[in-house]
């Protein structure tokens, strides 16, 4: 028996002991589905089926994932209503309900409510396509807009991913995966430490290298050179390391990403490059039994570049917010949230935190952003099977004067008035009934 048949049969063999502990989505009745909890589409947890929206969430650690080996992946695969694509220079595409476009800048891509799209036009395409699954828990997908809650961008809809925690992910795991067609290489390793019931720890590391492969379609025109890439522009790096702590009523969130598109995927090559920086601190404050106060900072460091006319163009931008969000339960049947927003954004193009490379600025701006923000939602329960959710957002921005392209321009200040009205009804076990109309807005 070669070596290349008996490393086939041995992963057969491993994938056949393992996949009976797995589960597929298809595997979920309506009852499991419709009582998993989600937490981006309200102030407050709440359960699938009562949640404002199309939502759809996806827990990894019981989801099937031998076939899947990027999020694009399993949303294409399992998301209903959401579709792929791929950009040239962008990466990947999301599209919702047979609607796609040249990037991905209207659906938000978040880790436990930090948003991490960069506000440059195409959004979060390249980290659509990470590789890095090993430190997420669950991922929620909600078509449709979400301004409510989350603000400018989410209009397509948004894609929360909740990470691991040591108190569910005791213990430690390591994976290698090979793939020989692209000739690429993963490797991941995470450990959970859960000190008392209100004290643990997550941290992950991964990395990946891949040469990639070129389709039998070009009829020998335009054959793909990845060493280019690599002499002309950054070192091909491809890793994630993040940390996610929790201490009694503070939690702590960092994740630190490098994606360089040409070696970390098999698909067309890619000259483009993504490194962030997300650190999330959130304390919440008990006020008594009924209220309590949450204090939420975000912090964002993004740099892109890709290769274009033999120069690496790009430009970094930098987000910091902070929210506040007050909750109360003591109004009889009624879940009350008000809160407020201040945040600040800078772009600066031809410049980088992480590489410094540049020799253009296309598709960056140098200009500064400030916005804030005011909002507020009531859930009011009649019963356990209906419920209504009203909500208000009032989002105002300021920008300065953008340069671009040679071009300079002075925009207006922009403001905008977000409504929600939704309800749930259920009729019985497995049967629902929601309406919502809710605003989007970019």
């Amino acid at each position: 028996m070669n070596t290349t048949r008996f490393i086939f049969l041995l992963t057969l063999l491993l994938c056949l002991n393992t996949s009976a502990k797995e589960r597929s989505i298809y595997d979920y009745s309506y009852e499991e589905l419709a009582q998993l909890s989600i937490t981006s589409t309200s102030f407050f947890e709440m359960s699938i089926a009562e949640s404002p929206g199309y939502v759809q969430v996806f827990d990894l650690t019981k989801l099937e994932l031998g076939a899947h080996y990027s999020l694009s992946n399993i949303i294409e695969q399992h998301a209903v209503g959401s579709s792929i694509g791929s950009h040239a220079r962008h990466g990947a595409l999301h599209g919702v309900r047979g609607i796609l476009i040249d990037n991905s800048a209207k659906t938000l891509l978040m880790v436990n409510g930090q948003q991490i799209n960069p506000r440059s036009h195409f959004g979060a395409s390249l980290s659509l396509n990470s590789p890095f699954l090993g430190d997420i828990q669950k991922v929620e997908v909600i078509n449709g807009p979400g301004a409510i809650i989350h603000g400018s961008g989410a209009i397509n809809g948004f894609i929360n991913l909740i990470p691991k925690n040591g108190q569910e992910n005791k213990g430690g795991f390591t994976s290698l995966t090979y793939g020989f067609k692209g000739q690429l290489a993963k490797f991941e390793s995470g450990y959970g430490l859960s000190f008392s019931p209100e004290h643990n720890l997550y941290v992950y590391a991964g990395v990946i290298d891949a040469k990639g492969f070129e389709a039998n379609e070009g009829y020998g025109l335009n054959k793909a050179d990845y060493s280019s890439y690599e002499t002309k522009a950054w070192t091909n790096d491809n890793f994630r390391i993040s940390t996610f702590w929790k201490y009694q009523s503070f939690n702590l969130q960092a994740i630190y990403q490098e994606l360089n598109a040409s070696t970390h995927n098999a698909l067309e090559p890619n000259p483009a490059h993504s490194t962030y920086l997300a650190l999330q601190p959130r304390l919440t404050i008990n006020l008594g039994s009924s209220e309590d106060l949450e204090i939420v900072n975000s912090l964002f460091w993004h740099e892109h570049a890709f290769v274009f006319n033999d120069l690496t163009q790009g430009g970094r931008e930098w987000h910091w917010e902070n929210k506040l969000i007050f909750r109360t339960t003591r109004l009889t049947n009624h879940s009350l949230a008000l809160g407020g927003l201040y945040g600040i954004k800078q772009f600066d193009k031809e410049k980088q935190f992480f590489r410094n490379k540049l020799k253009g600025g296309a598709e960056a701006a140098d200009t500064n952003w400030q916005e804030y923000s005011f909002f507020m939602e009531d859930i009011w329960r009649d019963t356990e099977k209906f419920n209504i959710s009203l909500g208000l957002r009032y989002d105002k921005y300021m920008l300065e004067e953008i340069h671009t392209n040679g071009i300079s321009f002075s925009p207006e200040d922009g403001d905008q008035l977000s409504p929600r009205l939704a309800f749930h009804y259920q009729i019985n076990n497995s049967h629902n009934i929601k309406l919502s109309y809710q605003h989007g807005f970019r």
